[in-house]
């Protein structure tokens, strides 16, 4: 990894966890926090042409980590 991706990625991981520990999303329903992060996502993504080949790309390769995750849990579990 270059030097300037690893610099991407420190500040990605800076963000996500920033995000994560938002008080906004802390008290909020799992399934309510994934889709205003997945609105601000496309909403961004969207109004900004340069990103959004690439963001459709990211979700493309996320789908198919989910889906895999998703396959992997056994049958019965919780879901809230």
């Amino acid at each position: 990894m270059s030097p300037e991706q690893r610099a991407h990625l420190d500040k990605v991981i800076a963000v996500t966890e920033q995000l994560i520990e938002s008080p906004i999303l802390r008290d909020l329903p799992h399934h309510v926090a994934m889709d205003a992060m997945l609105t601000l996502f496309s909403t961004y993504a969207t109004s900004h042409p340069c990103c959004t080949a690439n963001a459709a790309l990211a979700c493309e390769r996320t789908a198919q980590r989910l889906t895999t995750r998703a396959m992997a849990i056994p049958a019965g579990t919780a879901i809230h």
